[in-house]
């Protein structure tokens, strides 16, 4: 059966709406090769908001390889990037949410920002609230 579930085109969906880590079964998904952010809303007979059209159009341009523990996405943007315009705790509570989302383990942005990992997930729970 799990040979028949990695054939199936549309197995990306529910992972990239939930905000989920792509799975090696999603590799050949249709969604990220073929389909533009107007056919998935008409597919799925949803509108999409501009923030949910930015998040799909991000996630199409990402590059996925296998990786020895599976698939692996590239980042949108590095470590760098996404704290490059952070001038308040409240801008860096946000770039730390939105380098998590990108992929970035919570040991890595506490590292590069020279926080505890603890208060990363502090800030993520914060942030999602």
């Amino acid at each position: 059966m799990a040979k028949n579930v990695g054939k199936y085109p549309y197995t990306l969906a529910s992972l990239i709406f939930n905000n989920q880590e792509y799975k090696e079964y999603c590799q050949e998904s249709l969604l990220l090769k073929q389909y533009g952010i107007e056919t998935l809303s008409e597919f799925l007979n949803v509108e999409f908001t501009e923030e949910e059209q930015r998040y799909l159009e991000e996630q199409q341009k990402r590059k996925i390889k296998k990786g020895v523990n599976g698939i692996l996405l590239s980042k949108i943007k590095t470590l760098d990037e996404h704290f490059a315009e952070v001038e308040s705790n409240g801008d860096r509570n946000k770039a730390t949410m939105e380098a998590y989302k990108d992929g970035y383990k919570q040991v890595e942005i506490a590292q590069y920002l020279g926080l505890s990992k603890s208060h990363i997930s502090k800030v993520l729970k914060e942030v999602e609230i």
